[in-house]
């Protein structure tokens, strides 16, 4: 019996351990630490390991410049894999 078929399964409940709330405010403080941009918890959806930001271009683009860097910090504070992209 291969254990490996449900560790697969079960990896996909990693996401569920934290609350989408905490994660924007993570991702919030990430950003700020990384841009000095600061950000509103109301212009950040997430969705599918997805961050969606509602916001000016010019600061879509400052995040950009520095996405790998808060992507890591992120999953440094949430886990690696639960947010996969910035958008």
């Amino acid at each position: 019996m291969s254990w490996g078929g449900i560790a697969r399964y079960l990896n996909k409940f990693k996401i569920i351990d934290v609350p989408e709330k905490a994660t924007r405010r993570h991702f919030i403080d990430c950003v700020e630490k990384k841009t000095g941009v600061r950000l509103k918890e109301k212009d950040i959806k997430i969705g599918n390991s997805i961050i969606h930001t509602n916001i000016e271009p010019f600061l879509k683009t400052e995040i950009f410049l520095k996405k790998d860097d808060i992507l890591k910090d992120l999953g440094i504070l949430v886990g690696s894999g639960v947010i996969t992209d910035i958008r």
